[in-house]
């Protein structure tokens, strides 16, 4: 069974890594600041990063980064990364976790989303 949480354990950033590096896309750098921003957002809640993580069996499978950028205009997001395990790929897991994210997005009053290692375009909420 699928589940969400919206908090990090210490195990997370080893299990970020593994999905991030599984899917191909990212290169060793951004494997590992991956895991340094997950180290970051476990030890300091208030850096600025926040997770999604979506379980299955208890074992994380993906990931949405996410964070309120400081500097923009308020309400504004970005999200950072969204990786999910590339044996799970194809489950629409991420699109889950996009659905999570827009629901706490909306109780923020959130006004725009952006992305930063995709290649979506900017969207309105």
């Amino acid at each position: 069974m699928l589940t969400f949480r919206t908090y990090l354990t210490k195990n997370d950033p080893d299990a970020i890594c593994k999905i991030a590096a599984s899917t191909g896309f990212f290169d060793e750098s951004d494997v590992e600041l991956n895991r340094k921003l997950a180290e970051k957002a476990l030890h300091n809640k208030d850096c600025g990063y926040e997770y999604i993580i979506a379980e299955f069996g208890g074992e994380p499978v993906a990931y949405v980064c996410f964070g309120e950028l400081p500097d923009a205009r308020e309400g504004t997001f970005e999200i950072f990364w969204l990786s999910t395990l590339n044996s799970f790929r194809g489950c629409g897991i991420g699109h889950q976790l996009f659905s999570r994210l827009s629901e706490i997005l909306k109780e923020r009053d959130a006004q725009t989303v952006s992305y930063t290692h995709l290649t979506l375009p900017t969207i309105r909420l």
